[in-house]
Parts: C-alpha cells; sequence; structure tokens
C-alpha cells in the first residue's frame, strides 16, 4: 500500500467463522482502529465443528447459526464493518469455477484496495497439514483477484 494514511477498503475472505479472528484478529483491529473499512467474506458456516463435548442433541443448522452469531459478536468487537456469509458446506470446500464466480462479484463489489486471505501451500509445522478448508479458500481467491482486478 502507497497510502496508510487515507482509509482503505479492506475485504478479508476466509473458509470459516472464526478464521479472521484466529489468523489475523489483531492486525485487522489495529487497521479498525486506524479508520480502515473492513468486510468479511465467509465462505462455510462451520456446520461441522462438532468435538465431544458437543451435545448430543446439536444438528448441523443449530451449529451454523451459532457460528454465525458469534462471529457477528466476534467482528463488532475486531470493528468490522460488515459480515457476510456464502455457507458453502464445512468441509467441502473446493476451488472450483462457481465458487470462483461468486468471489470475483463479491470483489467488484466491494472494490477493495486489499484482499486477505490464507496461503493455500501453509502447512502447519506440528502437523504438516492444513485444514483442506483453508487451503481451497486461499487457492480460489488468489485465482478470482486476477478477473477481478481492474474492474
Amino acid at each position: 500500500m502507497d497510502n496508510w494514511d487515507t482509509p482503505q477498503n479492506i475485504l478479508v475472505i476466509l473458509a470459516h467463522p472464526d478464521d479472521p479472528e484466529f489468523f489475523c484478529g489483531a492486525t485487522l483491529a489495529l487497521w479498525a482502529r486506524a479508520g480502515h473499512r473492513i468486510t468479511y467474506q465467509l465462505l462455510t458456516c462451520g456446520d461441522k465443528g462438532f468435538n465431544d463435548s458437543t451435545p448430543a442433541d446439536m444438528t448441523p443448522d443449530a451449529l451454523c447459526a451459532i457460528r454465525h452469531a458469534e462471529q457477528l459478536a466476534a467482528a463488532k468487537v475486531i470493528g468490522v464493518e460488515a459480515v457476510h456469509f456464502m455457507d458453502c458446506p464445512d468441509g467441502y470446500l473446493i476451488p472450483d469455477l462457481n465458487t470462483r464466480l461468486n468471489i470475483v462479484r463479491v470483489i467488484r463489489k466491494f472494490k477493495p484496495d486489499i484482499v486477505v486471505t490464507c496461503d493455500p501451500q501453509t502447512l502447519f509445522a506440528t502437523y504438516g497439514i492444513n485444514h483442506p478448508d483453508h487451503r481451497a479458500a486461499g487457492q480460489v481467491v488468489l485465482d478470482a483477484v486476477f478477473p477481478a482486478a481492474g474492474s
């Protein structure tokens, strides 16, 4: 960025609710407090985030609603102006043409100065892995930036 003195439009495109805060929450909060406009576009609803402590009667739809509410509350603390959910199925995100076209539309609509996503090649050192949705999100966003640029 050449000019951080004027407010920038920042579009954060990541796979799951909670990814923005987990990956770069402090940076986003700093940017928001500096006057930059931040919008989230989350690609899945996180409806598969079950673990041993999840109540037995929890359904994917109920979990999706909880994840949306938690994400909206977290984004408010960060200073995010808007949160949008694409609600692709959690765990099944693929960087296909349809997803890319949807992201191109989002980029063209919001006209960001900065797009934040994850690196599709990053592997966590301890395990040598990364969630497939994170890799797919990073790849499809990188693929979408090119046709969206300049328009």
